[in-house]
């Protein structure tokens, strides 16, 4: 059985795919976070990909003064599809 796992982050999935990787289980899994945050997964890098470019943006405004109630994080969600 080969699994493939989406997440919006990190949170406990990377958990699992460790352990799914340990049994030869994972396929892959993909992550809106950035590979240089996702190396202390230790998970083999072609086991991973990457889409930061879904995540980041919104971290970034939140880091920058931005709440997620603002016009512009507002108009970021939606342009994502969040």
């Amino acid at each position: 059985m080969r699994i493939v796992q989406a997440v919006f982050g990190v949170f406990h999935h990377f958990e699992l795919a460790r352990e799914l990787e340990r049994r030869g289980h994972l396929s892959v899994i993909y992550s809106t976070f950035p590979w240089r945050r996702l190396k202390r997964e230790e998970l083999p890098r072609s086991k991973v990909q990457t889409f930061p470019w879904l995540h980041m943006p919104e971290l970034l405004l939140q880091r920058r003064g931005f709440r997620s109630s603002g016009s512009t994080t507002t108009w970021l969600r939606r342009r994502l599809g969040f």
